[in-house]
């Protein structure tokens, strides 16, 4: 049953982005799919731009051959209004479709503290972000911070800021779970802020939380820490025989130990997805899109663009018009 409910969340992660992005690349992967086979999961794609649409594609939400031009062009139009439009009648379609347990916004403050916990606000441009690990959010919780006054402009250049004395208090005090704020003014902000996410293919992002995250080496001194700590669970529950004699000779004749990407995956599907770290559960699990009504949806394949046009909107200080400071990982 956890397998099942696994699957079917990888599958409607795809379509998720799919339907919001179904520019030629994606249209490509008209037949991608998540399925389990043995103890493993697998992404197929047909990568056909010749194949006919089938009721897949009907399910995700994908355009017919008549539509092609017309759908391409409001997902990709530059005025960010227009296209979060068309973005949320594809979302509204997506999730009529779609059963999820949640339909409203929760009131009960150990379900709103992991609901709110990825939404923060910025009161002057009255604008809130949900920030995705590997989605780059630390570059957009700058941005956020920055224009609420909570971090100074240098700060910005700054390459582990997340680090710093600085950011932790900022994001506590630009969280919509700030301990000052009434449930009334977080439903207020809900249904009156200009909500935005950033969205990434998932199949992506989880090639890029691997290699970041879990490929490089264990650090014995570190096991305890993140994200060594998953690195360590992962190898004695997949690779423990591998583990423990890594471990025996460590302080005779040590050698660096990995956790396989195909490992790694069997951790995502047997693992249930509250007990997973931010950085691998999906951006439905994390932002909640059927639920919250986002306003805008970024691309991470057009990060520095999508960036560049919400700080025009937010009229926000032209020195942070910088591409390198824009980038995503």
């Amino acid at each position: 049953m956890r397998l099942h409910h696994r699957v079917l969340g990888c599958g409607c992660c795809l379509l998720f982005f799919f339907l919001l992005v179904p520019t030629v690349n994606e249209l490509m992967w008209n037949r991608s799919i998540c399925h389990s086979e043995n103890s493993g999961i697998i992404a197929s794609s047909a990568l056909s731009s010749n194949t006919h649409h089938t009721s897949r594609d009907i399910l995700m939400g994908l355009p017919k051959d008549n539509e092609d031009s017309h759908t391409l062009a409001l997902s990709e139009h530059p005025d960010i209004e227009i296209r979060g439009k068309f973005q949320k009648e594809r979302m509204k379609e997506f999730c009529k479709k779609h059963v999820f347990v949640r339909e409203s916004l929760p009131s009960d403050p150990p379900t709103a503290k992991l609901f709110y916990r990825h939404l923060i606000f910025e009161e002057h441009t009255q604008s809130m972000f949900c920030f995705v690990p590997k989605i780059g959010c630390t570059n957009m919780k700058r941005l956020m911070l920055y224009m609420g006054g909570h971090l100074p402009l240098d700060t910005l250049d700054w390459p582990w800021v997340e680090d710093s004395k600085y950011l932790e208090p900022a994001l506590k005090h630009a969280s919509l779970m700030n301990v000052t704020l009434t449930q009334l003014q977080r439903l207020t902000m809900m249904h009156t802020y200009y909500k935005f996410m950033i969205v990434r293919n998932p199949l992506d992002r989880l090639v890029s939380g691997y290699r970041n995250k879990i490929e490089p080496p264990l650090d014995f001194q570190k096991q305890d820490s993140f994200p060594h700590k998953i690195k360590k669970e992962i190898l004695m529950r997949f690779q423990l025989r591998e583990f423990l004699q890594w471990k025996q000779a460590f302080k005779t004749k040590p050698y660096n130990i990995s956790v396989s990407f195909q490992h790694f995956v069997h951790y995502l599907i047997y693992t249930p997805t509250e007990d997973l770290n931010e950085h691998f559960q999906t951006s439905m699990d994390i932002c909640h899109p059927c639920v919250v009504d986002f306003d805008f949806y970024g691309n991470f394949r057009n990060f520095s663009l999508d960036t560049q046009t919400l700080i025009k909107k937010f009229k926000t200080d032209p020195r942070y018009y910088r591409d390198e400071s824009l980038h995503g990982t």
